[in-house]
């Protein structure tokens, strides 16, 4: 029997006080922080849920927290994430989703404004390369995504730096495997990432986080 095609993973952190995008919360304040984040992983889940793919949640954190049982529309899914490092944990996810489906996608939760289109052309650009990346511009990536196997890519140390999309492009090349990358976009980690976030959202109908920002009045 063939496998369903296409999967996508978000990852997310189960949202806490204080333990969420702790750069954020040292310029806005840990309550708007914690409702922005679950703002952002309410746009990303309930966008991404619409179209006709597979969506699981992968939660970093508490499974059981009230606050998973809230989405709407709910993920298929929700899974915890395994691992002590984010490439442990990336990896124990592809290889558990890979069993199933053809071609599989991550994305996380910092990039929010990523419309349904740009994920269309990963799982698009996985029928030419096996490997697709979404380079950030902090140096990371915001998407990953893998077909049909798990290539050797997740051992690197530098997880959290500037260096991690660098650093997986050398371990590709060093095992000749091919990888087609996405546009650049932003992450959002600061106050003043707001401001191109907001500018973003103007072109997509309104959502969770165009609603955070209207509940924010030293935003307005």
């Amino acid at each position: 029997m063939s496998r369903p095609h296409q999967r996508l993973m978000v990852f997310a952190r189960t949202p806490e006080r204080g333990r969420v995008k702790t750069r954020l919360a040292a310029e806005l304040g840990d309550d708007a922080t914690l409702s922005f984040h679950e703002a952002c992983i309410r746009e990303v889940t309930a966008r991404h849920r619409q179209t006709s793919r597979s969506l699981v949640v992968y939660a970093a954190g508490d499974v059981e927290h009230p606050f998973w049982s809230t989405l709407s529309p709910a993920p298929e899914t929700l899974e915890a994430q395994r691992g002590s490092t984010l490439g442990e944990r990336l990896q124990a996810a592809f290889e558990h989703e890979l069993k199933t489906y053809r071609d599989v996608v991550v994305l996380g939760t910092d990039s929010p404004h990523l419309p349904t289109s740009l994920v269309d052309r990963a799982f698009e650009a996985l029928t030419e390369a096996p490997v697709v990346l979404g380079p950030a511009e902090d140096g990371g990536y915001y998407l990953l995504g893998l077909a049909g196997m798990c290539p050797p890519i997740f051992g690197i140390d530098t997880w959290g730096t500037d260096r991690v999309l660098s650093d997986t492009i050398s371990a590709l090349d060093r095992h000749s495997i091919r990888y087609h990358l996405l546009p650049t976009t932003f992450d959002v980690d600061w106050a003043r990432d707001l401001v191109r976030l907001r500018l973003e959202l103007q072109t997509q109908p309104e959502g969770p986080v165009e609603r955070w920002f209207a509940s924010q009045e030293n935003l307005r």
